[in-house]
């Protein structure tokens, strides 16, 4: 049995204990792990351990894009307008890892399909990958020295190398200008990496996030900004180690999902949009209206002017069944795997509550594998 045949056990939470003949699914609890939310003007979409899903309503209800896709992790993904590009891996029962690359033009209703092999199939990490477009240019990048290029929309793939010694952590890419973090020293080329210019520097960046040739990167304590692709730089004190996810919104702001949401229109100040918990576990979102779609382990949505944020009642299912109570009131507990949760149903599964673990907080990573119904 797969880990996404737990999404069918999910439908016997709103079977009657007494003997049906038809089976009915239910909107929940919520399941997957989301390494990405992006969106274009009409759909959400979301990159997920269990393929790339998709939400032409804000987030209410869910469907699987692809098919083909529903057993791959969607590591990297990329959206524009009607553009879309996948970079997917698939672990065979060998444990040997296979990448796909997917690129549909037209929302994602129809893709153009390669199996990546060689260096870029099977030299990729699962670490940090990522992949964006620059012009003409489909990047692939991760934290382990593995840089591709693409200059006919994925057909073929170039790899870029980096001088012999050089240990990257973070790459930056625009045009034909490069920049890499390195463990000791930084990388910089103005050719499309055919020449490098290295120096020494002892500052390790924690996270990088980029575009253009504005770069920004979190070491220890603060932030560093850089609107001139790494010639010079301006530092601030910062409140983490990581950036989380940052998009770029409509109103031309930064925005920040690392467990609250924050902006900023510099880089080096932020100020906070949301006040929840410390134990929220999203690190990805968009905007949605006025309102957030935010992921990570689960799919929630800021509500009541952004002062709350819920689990999405019609969000992605495959949290992995772990056991099942049923209390004589009709009420159900569910415990779930993927994300973790202890969840609750008074009808039939339409809608659902997630409940505290005993001396755990709601959001953590606690499941059980039996559970006795007593009373209620």
């Amino acid at each position: 049995m797969t880990k996404h045949s737990f999404l069918f056990l999910l439908l016997c939470i709103s079977f009657s204990l007494s003997a049906q003949s038809t089976w009915q699914q239910t909107s929940g609890p919520e399941g997957c792990s989301l390494f990405d939310i992006e969106r274009n003007s009409t759909t959400v979409f979301a990159a997920t351990t269990n393929g790339l899903w998709q939400s032409t309503d804000e987030g209410a209800t869910w469907t699987l894009n692809n098919a083909q896709m529903f057993d791959q992790s969607v590591d990297a993904l990329y959206v524009s307008n009607n553009e879309l590009l996948v970079l997917s891996v698939e672990f065979n029962p060998n444990y040997e890892v296979t990448h796909h690359f997917y690129r549909s033009t037209d929302g994602g209703v129809t893709w153009v399909y390669h199996e990546l092999t060689g260096d870029i199939g099977y030299g990729l990490s699962e670490d940090e990958i990522e992949m964006w477009r620059d012009g003409a240019i489909i990047w692939i990048t991760d934290r382990y020295d593995n840089c591709f290029k693409s200059l006919d929309n994925g057909d073929t793939w170039t790899e870029v190398v980096f001088p012999q010694g050089f240990y990257s952590n973070f790459i930056a890419a625009h045009g034909d200008k490069i920049f890499v973090f390195g463990y000791y020293s930084t990388l910089r080329s103005e050719d499309g990496g055919i020449n490098w210019i290295e120096t020494a520097d002892t500052t390790y960046a924690n996270d990088v996030y980029f575009e253009g040739d504005f770069i920004m990167y979190t070491y220890s304590d603060s932030i560093s900004v850089s609107q001139d692709f790494g010639v010079t730089w301006q530092k601030a004190p910062f409140d983490s180690y990581t950036l989380g996810g940052v998009k770029r919104g409509d109103d031309g702001f930064l925005y920040r999902f690392y467990n609250n949401i924050s902006r900023s229109s510099d880089g080096l100040t932020w100020t906070p949009v949301t006040q929840f918990t410390t134990y929220n576990y999203f690190s990805t979102g968009v905007q949605s209206g006025a309102a957030f779609i935010v992921g990570g382990n689960g799919m929630y949505k800021t509500v009541n002017n952004n002062t709350q944020i819920l689990p999405s009642q019609s969000g992605l299912l495959n949290a992995g069944c772990k056991s099942v109570a049923s209390m004589a009131s009709g009420r159900l507990i569910v415990s779930t795997q993927s994300n973790g949760g202890t969840w609750s149903t008074y009808n039939k599964g339409l809608n659902w509550s997630k409940l505290d673990n005993p001396g755990a907080h709601p959001y953590n990573q606690v499941s059980f594998n039996t559970m006795t119904a007593q009373g209620d």
